[in-house]
């Protein structure tokens, strides 16, 4: 069972804790860095993130979805966004899936959330 921080976004749940911060992107921490939920859009007019849906945040990508060329553009975009080495970013569920999990090394949860503002 999970428990509240006081005055805090921050459940926190033995090896990991769980984030829902303000702009409600769901983000666990654990061991390995911070694991967030997207919904990506390839062959779209322009390489953008454009919100937070369901938890999910939403990144449009002008790649196509073959041969990983639109896994490619998303950890571009979000490398260069959050300031961080692409090699630092990784799929680590749905490579094949437009809703994907991505391992975020190189950035806590507050900064992120900073980083995404909307």
């Amino acid at each position: 069972m999970g428990f509240l921080l006081p005055k805090s976004p921050f459940l926190i749940f033995g090896d990991f804790s769980f984030f829902m911060l303000k702009n409600n992107l769901s983000i666990v921490e654990d061991k390995d860095g911070l694991r967030i939920k997207v919904k990506l859009h390839p062959q779209s007019s322009r390489n953008s993130i454009d919100g937070i849906q369901d938890g999910r945040l939403k990144v449009s990508v002008t790649s196509p979805a073959e041969k990983g060329k639109a896994n490619e553009a998303l950890i571009r975009l979000l490398a260069k966004v959050l300031g961080i080495a692409k090699s630092n970013i990784e799929i680590a569920g749905g490579e094949t899936s437009r809703e994907k999990v991505l391992l975020i090394q190189g950035v806590d949860a507050r900064q992120l959330n900073s980083m995404l503002k909307f």
